[in-house]
């Protein structure tokens, strides 16, 4: 969950699958603003929406076949297998994005870790279905998926995983060892970072494996069982006419993003964006002051803010608060049962105006990084 930055921003490149492009973080790559100032929300990278077409299939005598909607790592016709394990690790084509992001909306239930959302797939739609694809890798066995990665930057992937199998020790293990090693399509060798945002197996597993701590993030959530207060600005569904706004909010609250009017369209035209709307706060003047996307993964489960930011020449007046306060009332209204954001730690100005929408801090949880390591 980052927005420039990676539950919403990482540091946008037209060339890396980062920056405009991820999940939903808040807080880093904001804006010009001063550190205190509520502008530095958050430009969540994220992605879009989420069928079940199964990501891998183990036959009889150990082969693999490759379904549907699946794109073997290391060589055509053949698939990352630990035979021990039976565990398979692939990136689908773009007819297997269906099956990952449904796998990662029906992990988003009440009680369950706040993680790589559906929505984080939806705002990296933005750069064109192959690309999405292309930036996603899978786990799965006997043809369920039971992690997902997001490859939000060069050096950077975001997980999540079946809340069910947090504690699976051979799931913990291939994951860890498929990310330590650079053959295997995961992360490069000199170093990487992981966000993992659940305790379990898994990140005791790379602890284990000498990764240490690196930033951490505060997953922030609202619950949306009673209606949502006014937020004092004019809130605007974005459509076609008014995409200029929408782009114009977006540049303005992350310097140097190259968000465009084509980059909101692939958005929308994507199958994610179906469960999503962006929204557009206009202050008294009717100036466009604020925006934000918000996914929902479905009735009664937990929705997302991704991005969200303030113009910078609208920033110190409450409209951060106010546009996330919107952003809860419309996830309400599409049915969610709760509202989530992931504001970097460092980021206190992120955190103070989440907490001021009515959004409850969780324990900060630090990515983990490996650097200049190489499998043995």
């Amino acid at each position: 969950m980052r927005l420039l930055r990676r539950i919403g921003g990482r540091i946008e490149s037209e060339s890396a699958v980062s920056s405009d492009a991820g999940g939903h973080r808040a807080g880093a790559g904001h804006s010009t603003a001063p550190p205190c100032s509520e502008a530095a929300l958050v430009e969540a990278p994220g992605a879009s929406s989420r069928s079940v077409q199964r990501a891998g299939l183990v036959t009889g005598g150990g082969a693999v076949s490759r379904p549907l909607g699946v794109k073997s790592l290391d060589s055509p016709g053949a698939a990352l297998l630990d035979h021990r394990m039976s565990i398979l690790l692939s990136t689908p084509d773009v007819d297997g994005l269906e099956a990952v992001v449904r796998a990662l909306a029906e992990w988003q239930y009440e009680g369950a870790p706040l993680q790589l959302h559906s929505g984080d797939i939806g705002w990296y739609w933005q750069f064109g279905p192959e690309r999405t694809a292309e930036a996603v890798r899978t786990w799965s066995r006997r043809g369920r998926i039971l992690g997902v990665g997001l490859l939000d930057g060069p050096d950077l992937v975001r997980l999540a995983i079946d809340p069910k199998e947090r504690e699976d020790e051979a799931l913990a293990r291939r994951m860890a060892e498929d990310l330590t090693r650079p053959d295997r399509g995961v992360l490069p060798a000199d170093e990487g970072s992981v966000e993992a945002l659940w305790k379990g197996r898994f990140r005791e597993v790379l602890r284990e494996e000498g990764w240490e701590p690196d930033d951490p993030w505060v997953p922030m959530i609202r619950d949306l069982s009673e209606p949502v207060e006014a937020c004092g600005l004019r809130i605007e569904v974005a459509g076609p006419e008014r995409v200029e706004d929408r782009v114009a909010v977006h540049r303005g609250a992350f310097t140097g993003s190259k968000f465009s009017a084509a980059r909101w369209r692939a958005v929308a035209a994507g199958p994610v964006y179906a469960d999503a709307r962006c929204l557009i706060g206009y202050d008294d003047r009717g100036d466009a002051v604020a925006g934000t996307t918000v996914w929902s993964a479905g009735p009664g489960r937990i929705g997302m803010l991704e991005p969200l930011g303030v113009h910078g020449d609208h920033q110190g007046r409450g409209h951060g608060r106010a546009i996330a306060v919107a952003a809860a009332a419309a996830l309400r209204d599409m049915g969610a049962s709760s509202a989530t954001v992931c504001a970097e730690g460092s980021n206190t100005a992120a955190v103070a105006t989440y907490r001021a929408a009515g959004f409850l801090p969780r324990p900060a949880v630090p990515d983990l990084r490996r650097i200049g390591r190489q499998p043995g």
